[in-house]
């Protein structure tokens, strides 16, 4: 049995019948002229990038299965061979950079016929194609215009006629051509109005340069007569005087009118900051009023000034000595005043010997009532407020026992939620024995079921006096 050649590098063979399928020569420095190839059932021929030169045998029409041909960057110099229009199956064919001269097919899928000589007008045959997808014709010597029938050929998405002798206009039609998505018509001698609409909103501009009688968009005016309808552009050309004129007189009067408003509002905000009135919102008694405050705005008082404002100095009706900062007017309204906010956390800072009230103690008012709370009952009551209704002893002394425990400095010794709506709810209830001093316990927080509330109880008979007690005097300072 004879065995079939093995295959080698670049040919293709198909298996069932040995025949060869493609050929693949490209880059092997090949030359001489193209002769007769004996291979029917061929499907691919690629023979770019050599150096073959004379006329394309007219005898390539016969490989009928033919689907790529591949002739480009050779020295193939003689006209199309118009057998090669009778290849059906033929869909893409390349003669990219050769010396190709004499009309174009009419029968193809994909061409590639750029840098090469072929002149005369484009075939209007070529919309009979109607599987073509890509045509690149730049660097010939094609005339003529351009075919309106190319809006034909429906599923075209690039066409390039650059660098061509074509004239006359770009058919319009062209705009409603959707498939096509790049378009190249530069360097030619095309004129008339660009059109703007359809496809050619989505065309580079840069594709209609180099021909000096195109105009539209981004291309100059047209002259007197050109585009002339609906679709006439915007012209770059000078400004006539009495457009300037127009011009200089609206900008002139919006100026004014600004002016006008800006002046006009700050006078109302100066007559609505002066009859305003301020009104002084106590929340405890106070030993001077608003005007004592105003009184001390004078230049002379003027004891600093900053980006936040000024301090004045001032003498309230009782001789005490104060400084009163003013706040800047310029943030009176402003939605985003972070010089008053600056302002806030600095007053709410303050350790003075009077910053709000009568603590005198130069401390906050935890640290106050620490230091004024004992464990027994008269201590207690000198942080009680004398103001308030009459409300039991017990429960005044339970409440203060929670509000002790959630001020605490160490956040773990605080109680959560859960603990102080345990403990609030347990109440202790009045004793009926004798009322002595009383004595705060405080009972240990369990996280299982809650914290147990703080007992109250009387002291004890004189009899019972010499038991231990069964309960410590705890510390209040500590809680």
């Amino acid at each position: 049995m004879v065995e079939p050649p093995k295959p080698r590098e670049g040919i293709t063979c198909d298996s069932s019948n040995h025949h060869v399928t493609a050929l693949n020569l490209t880059s092997l420095s090949l030359s001489g002229t193209l002769t007769t190839l004996h291979l029917p059932f061929l499907s691919t021929l690629s023979l770019s990038d050599n150096k073959f030169s004379g006329p394309v045998p007219p005898s390539l029409s016969s490989l009928t299965f033919l689907i790529h041909l591949n002739l480009s960057n050779n020295n193939f110099n003689s006209s199309f061979p118009s057998e090669l229009s009778n290849l059906k199956n033929l869909q893409v064919l390349d003669f990219y950079n050769n010396n190709m001269t004499g009309p174009l097919p009419v029968s193809l899928s994909k061409i590639d016929f750029s840098h090469n000589n072929f002149s005369g007008p484009i075939a209007k045959e070529i919309s009979h194609c109607k599987l073509l997808t890509f045509v690149n014709l730049s660097r010939n010597e094609l005339s003529g215009e351009i075919p309106n029938e190319i809006i034909n050929m429906r599923i075209l998405n690039y066409l390039n006629l650059s660098r061509n002798y074509l004239v006359g206009t770009i058919p319009g039609s062209i705009a409603s051509m959707q498939s096509l998505t790049s378009v190249d018509f530069s360097y030619n001698n095309l004129s008339g109005l660009v059109p703007g609409t359809g496809q050619f909103s989505y065309f580079n501009y840069t594709s209609f340069l180099g021909n000096p009688e195109l105009c539209g968009p981004y291309l100059g005016p047209c002259k007197e007569g050109v585009g002339s309808g609906p679709q006439q552009p915007h012209v770059k050309g000078p400004l006539s005087p009495s457009l300037k004129l127009l011009l200089v007189i609206g900008l002139l009067v919006c100026s004014v009118a600004f002016a006008v408003a800006a002046i006009l509002k700050a006078r109302l905000l100066k007559n609505a900051g002066g009859a305003r009135a301020w009104k002084l919102t106590a929340f405890q008694s106070l030993d001077f009023t608003a005007d004592d405050v105003l009184g001390c705005l004078k230049e002379n008082n003027i004891i600093g000034k900053g980006g936040a404002g000024i301090v004045y100095k001032g003498a309230m009706p009782n001789r005490d000595v104060v400084a009163v900062k003013r706040l800047p007017t310029k943030s009176r309204g402003s939605s985003h005043d972070h010089g008053f906010n600056a302002e806030i956390q600095t007053l709410g800072q303050i350790r003075h010997r009077k910053p709000v009230g009568e603590f005198g103690d130069g401390v906050d008012i935890v640290q106050w009532v620490r230091k004024m709370t004992d464990s027994n009952m008269e201590g207690v009551l000198k942080v009680h407020d004398p103001r308030l209704p009459s409300i039991p002893i017990e429960e005044m002394m339970h409440v203060f026992y929670v509000a002790m425990l959630c001020v605490e400095e160490q956040a773990v010794e605080r109680p959560t939620m859960r603990e102080v709506v345990q403990i609030l709810t347990e109440l202790p209830k009045p004793p009926g024995s004798k009322q002595g001093d009383l004595m705060i316990t405080e009972s240990s927080l369990t996280s299982s079921n809650g914290s147990e509330s703080p007992n109250i109880a009387s002291s004890k008979e004189p009899n019972d006096q010499e038991q231990p007690p069964k309960l410590s005097r705890p510390d209040l300072l500590s809680i």
